[in-house]
Order: C-alpha cells, then sequence, then structure tokens
C-alpha cells in the first residue's frame, strides 16, 4: 500500500459489504471494516494526524516507501 497506515476501529464502517476500500467522508482511503486508513496526499495525512491525536483507540502507524 501506498502512504501511511492507521489501524484501530473506530466503529464506523464505510462502503458496500466485500469491498476492499472505499473512501469516507474525509476522502481518506478506507478498509471495508473501518480499520485501515490510506493517506494520499499531505492534507490527507494532516487529517490522519488529526484523528490520531482526537481518538483513544490504540494507533499502529505504518509509513514508507512503496518501490
Amino acid at each position: 500500500m501506498n502512504g501511511p497506515e492507521m489501524g484501530g476501529n473506530d466503529g464506523e464502517e464505510h462502503g458496500q459489504k466485500g469491498a476492499k476500500e472505499s473512501f469516507s467522508d474525509s476522502n481518506l482511503i478506507k478498509n471495508s471494516k473501518g480499520n485501515l486508513i490510506t493517506a494520499d496526499s499531505d492534507d490527507n495525512l494532516k487529517e490522519v494526524f488529526r484523528q490520531i491525536k482526537t481518538s483513544k483507540t490504540p494507533t499502529v502507524i505504518n509509513y514508507g516507501a512503496s518501490w
């Protein structure tokens, strides 16, 4: 996957059942269970960090190049 990833379940489920990834209201890419978020731009990354700061859920960040 490209970009940072955030693990943790915020209780929200977006997209159709069985879909691997979908866009949430904040334009961050989430998987169908809502527990993995991928940011694909600087603005999306800022939104991920904002969610991490306001969340009480443990978070894992995977940040690295995809080459």
